[in-house]
């Protein structure tokens, strides 16, 4: 979690020109450590723990939609014009085209993807 908290704040905030982590080695920069140098720019704990939630949340479907649209990659010969593809195939299209409308993916400690969520299964 300390690694996108440093992230999110590196993204909203200029290090030394908003805030700065006096003699503080990496592993002790955390919220509580932080010396802001404008009170009017300071965000709280929970505002940057709610950026964080959205940024996963945002790198998750990234994270899914890379690998949909790879799926969907590996079916776009069978859709060529002299082809004609099963109601299964353009179904399971389908499904991977819809399947971020309806899921909330979410990362682990190491930001990588928790698939909480079925895969479409190709015919």
């Amino acid at each position: 979690m300390k690694a996108r908290f440093l992230t999110v704040l590196k993204k909203r905030y200029t290090e030394e020109v908003d805030y700065n982590f006096p003699n503080f080695p990496e592993e002790k920069k955390l919220y509580g450590n932080m010396n802001w140098l404008s009170e009017e720019n300071k965000p709280s704990e929970e505002q940057i723990n709610k950026w964080i939630i959205e940024d996963d949340f945002e790198t998750a479907m990234n994270l899914v939609r890379e690998k949909r649209n790879k799926l969907l990659s590996e079916t776009d010969w069978m859709f060529r014009s002299d082809m004609n593809p099963s109601d299964e195939l353009k179904k399971y299209c389908q499904d991977l085209r819809d399947l971020t409308d309806n899921i909330s993916p979410e990362l682990n400690d190491n930001g990588d993807l928790i698939e909480n969520f079925d895969w479409p299964i190709k015919p």
